[in-house]
């Protein structure tokens, strides 16, 4: 959506620094995190979310060297207990 309107309000110094901590700590724009708030939407905010995605591209990295060495018949069958 074309955002072409401003709104403009008074607040206080410091509810206008804790509107940009807030809006830092979702990663989103001012702008974005007030409108949201207003508009009464869900504002998640997940941390550690970097170190999830190292892993699962970690993993995906052993998938693929798997499924090379299977495609070149260098792994017959590869044992996946402890993986259940």
């Amino acid at each position: 959506m074309r955002k072409n309107k401003q709104f403009s309000i008074r607040i206080s110094a410091q509810d206008l620094e804790t509107i940009r901590q807030k809006a830092v700590q979702a990663h989103m724009s001012q702008s974005d995190y007030v409108i949201s708030c207003c508009l009464g939407k869900k504002i998640i905010i997940l941390d550690g979310l970097k170190e999830v995605l190292r892993q699962q591209k970690a993993i995906g990295n052993n998938l693929n060297q798997l499924a090379v060495l299977a495609n070149m018949g260098n792994v017959q069958f590869a044992n996946l207990d402890s993986a259940v």
